[in-house]
């Protein structure tokens, strides 16, 4: 059902197992993950996820542990589902710059 796809990306996947979990009645999830562009596909797709959604990121012993209902309600369903379109542009793991504006480190 949500696991068709012609993804190949671990961070789609991710995100794909996470809906497919709560469609077969999970009340709660925790995704773990250091990179940014599921934490903005999470974001998105959080709608389709249940209201109990963590997400865990960090390296090491440095963990944070960020619930996603009180970001999404802050930021607004509008402003949520826009964000993989700016993070392709200006956040993605292999974009520097975008017209010629370097990303500040």
């Amino acid at each position: 059902m949500h696991l068709r796809s012609s993804q190949e990306e671990a961070d789609t996947k991710i995100i794909h197992h996470s809906v497919d979990a709560v469609s077969r009645g999970a009340t709660e999830i925790t995704i773990h993950s250091a990179n940014t562009d599921v934490f903005v596909l999470s974001l998105r797709r959080y709608p389709q996820l249940c209201s109990n959604v963590r997400f865990v990121t960090g390296t090491g012993q440095r963990h944070r542990v960020i619930n996603l209902k009180h970001l999404v309600q802050a930021l607004g369903s509008t402003k949520a589902e826009a964000l993989p379109g700016l993070h392709a542009l200006s956040g993605a793991d292999i974009t520097d710059n975008f017209a010629v504006k370097e990303k500040a480190t």
